[in-house]
């Protein structure tokens, strides 16, 4: 039984409103329907679910008998051969909210180690939970009653992941469960059960068998989780048979030192993060996010280098020092330095050529073309930031005209 935390036993589950209202629905047309999986173990955590799924005894096409306008409308996409299709719940004839629900079902075979290769649709409450990967997402509730055959909210409150069953089988139906161990007990701070630990060791080669992108996403989730440290090092291995070829992992526990996803993404794959990030199919933003902070190996010492940090990595340059702090071991001195481009940033300071109080249009003017334009806005640039000029009009231009005249050597004499 989780507590309340005073004293009240266990934790009360807050349906929402139209959550209660499928639920009735099923009810009062003589059919059992429960909230099951994420939401039940995230409600008993005190958590808010991000969505709710529903398990009833009704068959899909029951469901669409069930769930007419105006009160519902029902949405049947690809998952209806294996029992589940969206009830939208309306709010004056508008969508309010919507749930997916899937008929009580025992899987059969997992011949591609996703999706069972047929469905038996049962009544029974018993045979899908006892489909599910994990005892804490193998609980039901409504109103009044949980339904709890696995022992979760022990597992809850002793903060472990252990799989339902078998967890070799669990593993050899779909083996991004392996991932989802991992991301759960990351995510929750949780120990994984030994018996399904040793399971996810023996079984790992499996996951190449997952999809780059279902990958992907587990692995980003343990990168921006709370507790990496309950999964690193122990299951480095784990995670590096995830790995697409011709990826490599290097020594995972360097993640730990930093608590930015971004950092720790840098700090496991270094100067070839921008890459690893594509093969991982990631986002473009954040290949190009991770290429930067990788590339940043020293701490700027000069203004015009912290100038061009600031304006290379706007918005994310306190996370380039963070992680040249950790390559350098200077790590206060990095946090210093990030505290004096805030400072720089705050004060409005010229850090970038549209900050220049000249631009392309005056030094046409006075002569230049094409690449010469560029070159000697740069050049200003770069000697406003050093604080060699000062960020006038006149003296801009002035040191263009003599930058024009006699080269770059000879711009101040």
């Amino acid at each position: 039984m989780i507590s309340d935390g005073k004293g009240g036993g266990r934790v009360k589950i807050e349906f929402p409103e139209y959550v209660l209202r499928i639920l009735g629905a099923y009810e009062n047309a003589g059919y059992e329907a429960y909230a099951v999986g994420g939401c039940v173990r995230d409600s008993l955590l005190g958590r808010t679910p991000h969505d709710w799924d529903i398990a009833s005894s009704a068959r899909p096409e029951e469901t669409m008998r069930i769930m007419t306008p105006p009160d519902f409308s029902v949405k049947a996409l690809s998952g209806l051969k294996h029992g589940t299709v969206t009830v939208v719940v309306k709010n004056g004839g508008e969508s309010a909210a919507s749930c997916e629900v899937t008929a009580f079902r025992r899987d059969g075979k997992y011949t591609d180690m996703r999706r069972p290769d047929e469905v038996t649709f049962t009544g029974s409450l018993g045979d899908d939970l006892a489909r599910r990967d994990f005892t804490v997402n193998a609980m039901a509730a409504r109103p009044g009653e949980i339904c709890d055959p696995y022992r979760g909210e022990d597992d809850l409150r002793d903060k472990l992941i252990r799989a339902v069953g078998i967890p070799d089988e669990r593993f050899s139906e779909d083996a991004l469960r392996i991932m989802r161990a991992l991301r759960f007990s990351a995510v929750l701070g949780f120990t994984i059960e030994s018996e399904t630990a040793g399971a996810m060791h023996r079984c790992a080669g499996l996951l190449k068998t997952v999809s780059v992108e279902r990958i992907s996403s587990e692995l980003y989730a343990i990168l921006t989780s709370d507790f990496p440290e309950k999964v690193i090092p122990e299951f480095s291995d784990v995670i590096a048979a995830a790995l697409p070829e011709p990826l490599t992992c290097p020594d995972l526990s360097a993640m730990l030192l930093s608590s930015c996803p971004d950092v720790r993404f840098a700090l496991i794959f270094g100067a070839s993060s921008a890459d690893d990030a594509r093969l991982l199919k990631m986002p473009t933003k954040f290949a190009s996010k991770v290429s930067h902070i990788a590339a940043t190996e020293s701490i700027p010492e000069s203004r015009a280098e912290k100038c061009r940090l600031i304006r290379e990595c706007r918005g994310f340059y306190g996370e380039c020092l963070e992680y040249a702090g950790i390559i350098t071991g200077e790590r206060k001195r990095a946090q210093r330095v990030s505290r004096e481009l805030d400072e720089i940033e705050a004060s409005g300071e010229c850090v970038s050529l549209s900050d220049l109080a000249v631009g392309g249009g005056d030094l046409t003017a006075l002569g230049m073309e094409g690449r010469a334009v560029g070159k000697t806005l740069s050049f200003l640039l770069d000697s406003v930031c050093s604080g060699n000029l000062p960020n006038t009009r006149d003296d801009l231009l002035a040191a263009a005209q003599n930058y024009i005249s006699n080269g770059e050597s000879d711009v101040f004499k």
